[in-house]
C-alpha cells in the first residue's frame, strides 16, 4: 500500500482511512514492535503521527498514540499511562465511538501494567459499554476487551467472573479466527484458570504459545514465558 501511495497522501485518502500513509506507517511499526525492533517501531510511529496530523486524520492519530503508549509501556509504564490519558482526552473531542472505545481500552491496559486494578476495570467496562450502546455488537475488538476485563477482574478478587469472561474471550477470538488476539486471550485464560483454581492451565499456555509462534508475536512469547515461570515458582513455593 505504501509503495502504491508513494509520497502522494491524496491517493486512497478519505475512503476507508483518512491517511493511508499514516495508517501504513503505523502498521509497519506494529510489526517492528512484535519483532522486538523497538527503535525502528518508535521511528515509524513518530512518522505516522506526523503524517496523520499533517493530513488532518485525527482518528489515525489517536490509534498511533495508543500504539506509542504500548511501545513505551515496558520501559516506562508511568509515561505510557500519561500518554494514554492524554490520548483519551484528545480522542474524546472526535465524537468517534470506535476510536474513543479503543483509547479507553488502551488506557485500561496501561492501568493493568501500573497495577491500578480498579481503574483498569472501570476503563475497560466503559469501553465495552460505549461500543455496544453505539453499535449493538462487540465488534472486532470484543475479544481483546474481554481478556483485559478478565485480567482486571482477577486482580479485584472476582475470580469466578474473570474465568467466565476469559472463556468467552477465548471462544470469540478462536471462532472468528482472530489470530492477533486469540493467543492473548488464551494467555489470559491460563491466568484466569490459575486464579480460579481449575484445570486446563497448561493447555491454555500451550495453545497461546503455539499460535504466538505461528504468527511471530515475539513480545507475547516473552510474556508467556514470564507467566509460566511465575506460576511454576509459585507452585514450588507452596510445597
Amino acid at each position: 500500500m505504501l509503495e502504491i501511495v508513494g509520497d502522494d497522501g491524496s491517493v486512497g485518502a478519505g475512503i476507508v482511512l483518512g491517511s493511508p500513509i499514516a495508517w501504513g506507517l503505523m502498521g509497519k511499526g506494529m510489526v517492528r514492535r512484535e519483532r522486538l525492533e523497538f527503535e525502528q517501531a518508535e521511528e515509524l510511529f513518530e512518522r505516522a503521527l506526523e503524517s496523520a496530523v499533517e493530513e488532518d486524520d485525527p482518528e489515525t492519530a489517536s490509534w498511533v498514540r495508543s500504539n506509542q503508549a504500548s511501545l513505551i509501556i515496558r520501559r516506562d509504564p508511568e509515561a505510557a499511562l500519561a500518554l494514554a490519558r492524554r490520548n483519551l482526552e484528545l480522542t474524546d473531542k472526535l465524537g468517534d465511538v470506535f476510536s474513543r472505545s479503543l483509547a479507553l481500552t488502551n488506557l485500561a491496559w496501561t492501568h493493568l501494567i501500573t497495577e491500578e486494578w480498579e481503574s483498569a476495570l472501570e476503563a475497560i467496562e466503559e469501553a465495552e459499554r460505549l461500543y455496544r450502546e453505539a453499535m449493538d455488537n462487540g465488534g472486532e475488538m470484543e475479544g481483546w476487551r474481554g481478556q483485559l476485563r478478565a485480567r482486571a477482574l482477577i486482580h479485584v478478587g472476582k475470580e469466578d467472573e474473570a474465568l467466565e469472561v476469559a472463556e468467552e474471550a477465548a471462544r470469540i477470538t478462536r471462532e472468528r479466527g482472530m489470530l492477533w488476539s486469540y493467543p492473548v486471550a488464551m494467555l489470559t485464560l491460563a491466568r484466569a484458570r490459575s486464579a480460579a483454581g481449575v484445570d486446563g492451565i497448561a493447555e491454555a499456555f500451550d495453545e497461546s504459545e503455539r499460535v504466538a509462534h505461528e504468527t511471530g508475536a515475539t513480545t507475547l512469547l516473552e510474556d508467556i514465558r514470564v507467566e509460566r515461570d511465575q506460576l511454576e515458582t509459585g507452585a514450588r513455593s507452596a510445597y
